[in-house]
């Protein structure tokens, strides 16, 4: 579920990749959690430094990236930083001043990381879409003999924005694969990014005008990020991006087809899930949510010019 967090702020900085966390994305984590405030930043940096533990740090510590592994070392000191050093210390100003300082005992560190997810992260992780209701309706029998039946149409729209000539020319971009760049061209072209719409609930039910979430560019980005089916990195994979002229996209800033159909997923539970002038009654389930996402492209005139395979 950490996973899930880290997916969620890596690419919050559109000038940074949406795989790997820079020190503003931390900050950001850290801040919208209520786990820091900005008067740690000093060591919050610090922190962020010491968690980059590949290669050398040939460049100033804020303009590092950390991967998901080094992500969960900041987090453990943070974790550290905020049960264990701040609890010292406060103990010892008590004693400064001649006052008992408190008795709790102080946690370790694994308690330390425990306790920042149960009052930090995790009433974060439940109001996202991103959760296990999230990822039991993208295995459901319903929703993938909804993909299946609308396969090809879908399958024009990925090879349509994948092949586009939106990227620099300097990065190689493999065949089948789409950029959150390209990707952030699709939801504006089919318009995700827009407030209000009239929805069909169901097959012969009557129409009605709700108020939809307002989808960000930034929102976007966070659901490429979170359709990645690969986020582990090994050795070789290591390797392969020091020996790369930086010029090569890394495989998590790509997006395969079967991505590319979760997102769409993703897409749809932000924008038709989050209404807020309806009853609980009429609260859209995921697969109606995700029914309507595709139902917006199939009927957009974008597909409708899309050239047959």
């Amino acid at each position: 579920e950490i996973t899930e967090m880290y997916r969620l702020y890596s690419p919050v900085n559109s000038r940074g990749g949406t795989h790997e966390l820079d020190y503003i994305e931390l900050c950001k984590f850290l801040t919208e959690t209520e786990i820091l405030g900005e008067e740690h930043s000093n060591v919050i940096l610090r922190i962020f430094g010491e968690s980059h533990v590949r290669g050398t740090k040939s460049k100033s510590s804020i303009h590092l990236q950390l991967n998901q592994t080094e992500f969960f070392v900041a987090l453990t000191k943070i974790a550290a930083y905020k049960y264990i050093t701040l609890h010292r210390r406060e103990n010892a100003k008590m004693r400064k001043r001649g006052v008992s300082a408190s008795k709790a005992p102080i946690p370790t560190v694994p308690i330390a990381v425990e306790t920042i997810y149960l009052e930090h992260i995790l009433p974060v992780l439940e109001k996202m879409p991103a959760g296990s209701e999230m990822r039991a309706a993208l295995s459901s029998t319903d929703v993938l003999l909804l993909f299946y039946q609308h396969l090809d149409q879908l399958c024009t729209v990925f090879i349509k924005y994948s092949d586009s000539n939106e990227l620099s020319e300097e990065s190689a971009t493999p065949i089948g694969s789409m950029t959150a760049k390209q990707f952030g061209i699709f939801a504006k072209d089919y318009g995700f990014l827009g407030s209000e719409e009239r929805l069909n609930r169901a097959q012969g039910a009557k129409s009605f005008l709700k108020s939809l979430v307002c989808i960000t560019l930034r929102e976007v980005r966070q659901v490429f990020s979170a359709s990645q089916h690969d986020m582990f990195e090994d050795d070789t994979e290591e390797k392969k991006v020091e020996e790369s002229d930086g010029n090569d996209l890394d495989h998590q800033e790509l997006m395969d087809f079967s991505e590319f159909l979760e997102a769409v997923a993703r897409l749809g539970v932000l924008k038709f899930g989050g209404a807020l002038e309806v009853s609980e009654e009429e609260t859209l389930s995921h697969y109606e949510c995700i029914r309507l996402s595709i139902q917006k492209i199939l009927r957009s005139k974008c597909t409708q010019s899309c050239p047959e395979n």
